[in-house]
């Protein structure tokens, strides 16, 4: 990746006790690479009746198109590719062909998973639930391929992470930051885990600007610093400056996040600010995309998400339009190049094109 000036934009990396340290830092004098996205389209509901507004999980399927389960709606519904409904599925709920409001939602092959539960489609049959529920205090991960690993976030003052294969003892590690506090699990929560195609863990920490790399046996083997972007680190004071502040004042769990949500997909990871980015309009937020490879982790480029204010004049309440555009919640995903965000305050479901990138 480069820079408008020429010059490689690779971060400064240094070994410490065996783990790579990856700080980005941007050369030359020109600006991180930003792609522009304006929205392909801007959706209220699903066709003309499933009205969207508790959007809780999204997933894609070759076979099954689009999966979306919102509270609003009721449940889950398989859409095509053009957004239009094709199935609705089961309700919320505890019974065979019931699910609980979730945001684990995965295709496996012909099964569903939602939550901690299996069902075989295109029928919905109920297959049982998987051995080891995967909630957590942090999203989680769970990975198929390597008989269901789950990767989770604790609430434990010693290891924030864990992760459990059916049938073994549960593997509890992590770097704990702000050990000396009494409640530094606070300060250790993550906002996204997840598993890489090289079989290790990536682990987002919900307050800092700091990206971890684990192998499958809990070492840790490598730390992007991401503070050394000069946004990022902005955002990230005022984060840690508002939950110091709030623990001063008798409200010791209360956080106030750096990021509202991670998504990671084939090499790419992908970062959603929890607060406005510096120097932009209420209209424009911004996700961070970091690459990772076999090699390393390095800030890749930025993408500017812009929301479309005239078409949407007559959709929403004018107080509404001037309140910050943020991302609630998101999914990249891969194999049709789209990125669909739940945008807040606008309660709607915004669909991106990805750039192409090599």
């Amino acid at each position: 990746m480069w820079n408008r000036s020429g010059a490689p934009n690779h971060p400064l990396r240094r070994v410490v006790g065996g783990v790579i340290i990856s700080l980005a830092i941007i050369t030359g004098a020109a600006a991180q690479p930003v792609f522009d996205l304006y929205p392909d389209t801007v959706l209220t509901a699903l066709g003309d009746t499933l009205y969207l507004g508790g959007l809780q999980a999204i997933a894609y399927s070759d076979r099954y198109g689009y999966a979306f389960l919102d509270s609003d709606v009721g449940g889950l519904v398989l859409t095509d590719l053009q957004f239009r409904p094709i199935q609705r599925l089961g309700r919320f709920g505890g019974g065979p062909q019931e699910y609980p409001s979730a945001t684990l939602l995965r295709f496996w092959g012909d099964t569903l998973v939602v939550g901690r539960r299996l069902f075989r489609l295109p029928a919905f049959e109920y297959l049982g639930q998987l051995p080891v529920s995967p909630l957590a205090i942090a999203p989680h991960a769970l990975d198929l391929r390597t008989d269901s690993l789950f990767l989770r976030a604790r609430r434990s003052p010693q290891s924030p992470l864990q992760l459990v294969r059916p049938r073994e003892r549960p593997l509890n590690f992590g770097r704990q930051l702000y050990q000396d506090r009494d409640n530094s699990w606070v300060f250790n929560l993550r906002v996204g885990v997840f598993f890489t195609e090289w079989d290790e863990l990536l682990s987002v920490f919900m307050l800092f600007p700091q990206v971890e790399r684990y192998r499958l046996d809990g070492t840790l083997r490598e730390v992007l610093e991401l503070d050394h972007f000069r946004p990022i680190a902005q955002l990230a004071r005022q984060a840690l400056r508002q939950t110091e502040t709030a623990h001063r004042k008798g409200q010791p769990f209360m956080i106030y996040s750096l990021w509202e949500d991670a998504v990671y997909k084939q090499g790419w990871l992908y970062l959603a600010p929890a607060r406005p980015w510096p120097g932009l309009s209420r209209d424009v937020t911004v996700i961070i995309v970091v690459r990772v490879t076999p090699e390393g982790m390095r800030l890749s480029h930025l993408l500017r998400l812009h929301r479309n204010e005239k078409a949407l004049q007559a959709e929403l309440p004018p107080d509404w339009l001037q309140q910050w555009f943020r991302v609630g919640y998101f999914e990249v995903i891969a194999e049709t190049n789209k990125l669909l965000a739940w945008m807040n305050p606008d309660d709607l479901l915004y669909v991106y094109t990805l750039p192409e990138l090599p």
